[in-house]
């Protein structure tokens, strides 16, 4: 169990930085390309100030990747050993050519100020973006093949890769790519605009903070529309490939061909029914297959599938069953935590329509406005967590709703945890590295502060 929550905890902490620093190269992007075509220094200084930004958060991403790294192999074994050829490939290649070009270009971008032009600096600007999105391609393309495990062999000892091409190019790999990497956008749109705030309310930099407010409105704006139609798009993804996740994350009991798209209820998993239900009769049918011909698949139904499955010895769940006492415990540890992915699910969509309407009403609304109420950016300095709230969410949907396995019904969670008898150690280890990343936390909010309250006298090259 401690292997499990210590892996988890270093994953969350982890994902806090990295939306982050996504984000925010492509805000410094844009400005840096619009730079080109100024006389003046203002959004070279603007630049300077986020790249500062960035590379904080950037250290922290690195630093807390290590632990994470490392516990591949204290934790996680039998799964890092059998699955040497995908992981130990898509892992180097992320290592050797992504890494390594971000934080070359990190370190060309800071000399840039000094001894380059402005049109080589935006070149440099937009490698670090290329590398920093390459990055989380190859990263993400190795967590898609976990849901959805195409180009490769599974055998006794090991799993031979027989297609990186085929990885890459999934569907579900695609997917979210994509879904990730626009989550990061709108993390930095919504960060930028929280700066932008700070600044407006204490009438400092202003013309710096209307650009920030702007950009940030824009960029989240289009960041909230895809998100929403990408997200709609893992959701079908989900429901074809994954059909136990996605009745799960949807509240589906009973299987119908007319499945109501429940907004809001309490689920209870020992009846197998809803409490307090609040629905829209027929649309998750329409959503998912734009059709109420089709039947959605219930978890009533998929646990007797699965129990099938078990009983005949199909490939995976063979392996399952040998963690259960019985066939029916198994088919029902099939089955994720409903109320958790239910309730995780439906913040994660919420937080998005509430972005989407907070972000139109930053683009169309203060667009033509010289000045922000106070209203809009006291709203701005308190909301601005909520992107990762939603992205936290989002992540636990993604692997808890994918339990009882790591890669998906092929290998069981139980089989890729090496086990250990020094359950004490690695608890001492979990709080050990609780401090530590409260205390990285801590310390990046704290020179995150500093750089923006004392923004002058940074922008000195």
């Amino acid at each position: 169990m401690w292997e499990r929550v210590q892996f988890g905890l270093s994953a969350s902490v982890h994902f806090l930085f990295v939306p982050l620093t996504i984000g925010l190269i492509l805000i410094l992007c844009i400005l840096q390309t619009c730079d080109i075509y100024r006389s003046n220094n203002r959004l070279r200084h603007l630049c300077y100030f986020l790249i500062s930004i960035f590379s904080v958060h950037f250290t922290m991403g690195v630093v807390t990747g290590i632990p994470l790294q490392m516990q591949f192999a204290t934790h996680l074994g039998p799964f890092t050993k059998y699955l040497r050829q995908v992981f130990g490939k898509i892992l180097s290649i992320e290592g050797m050519s992504a890494f390594f070009i971000e934080s070359a270009f990190i370190g060309l971008y800071y000399a840039g100020f000094r001894y380059f032009s402005k049109k080589i600096h935006m070149v440099i600007a937009w490698g670090i973006c290329f590398a920093t999105h390459l990055s989380g391609f190859w990263i993400l393309s190795a967590n898609a093949w976990m849901q959805k495990p195409v180009g490769v062999s599974f055998g006794q000892e090991s799993c031979t890769l027989n297609s990186l091409w085929g990885i890459v190019t999934s569907d579900v790999a695609q997917a979210k790519f994509f879904h990730t990497m626009v989550s990061g956008h709108m993390v930095g749109a919504m960060f930028v605009m929280m700066i932008g705030a700070y600044w407006f309310k204490n009438n400092k930099f202003i013309h710096d903070a209307r650009i920030l407010l702007r950009l940030g409105s824009v960029v989240g704006l289009w960041s909230a529309i895809a998100l929403i139609i990408s997200g709609h798009h893992q959701s079908r993804l989900c429901a074809q490939h994954q059909p136990m996740k996605f009745a799960v994350m949807e509240g589906i009991f009973e299987s119908s061909s007319t499945t109501p798209l429940i907004l809001f209820s309490y689920p209870d998993v020992t009846q197998f029914e809803h409490h307090f239900c609040i629905k829209i009769p027929c649309l998750l049918n329409i959503l998912t297959h734009h059709s109420c011909d089709k039947k959605i698949i219930g978890i009533k139904e998929l646990m007797r599938l699965n129990k099938k499955k078990i009983e005949s010895g199909e490939i995976g769940f063979d392996l399952l069953k040998k963690y259960y006492p019985t066939t029916d415990a198994a088919a029902q540890a099939t089955i994720p935590t409903v109320t958790s992915i239910f309730y995780g699910f439906r913040v994660m969509v919420g937080i998005g329509f509430l972005l989407l309407t907070y972000f139109i009403y930053g683009t169309i609304f203060l667009k033509k406005k010289s000045s922000y109420s106070n209203l809009f950016l006291t709203i701005t300095r308190w909301i601005w967590p909520l992107p990762w709230v939603a992205i936290l969410c989002g992540w636990f949907v993604v692997e808890h709703g994918r339990q009882p396995w790591v890669v998906y019904e092929r290998i069981p969670t139980h089989m890729a945890i090496l086990k250990s008898s020094h359950q004490a150690s690695i608890k001492m280890t979990f709080f050990i590295l609780l401090v530590f990343y409260v205390v990285l936390i801590i310390l990046s909010i704290v020179i995150t502060k500093k750089l923006i309250c004392q923004r002058e006298k940074l922008t000195k090259f």
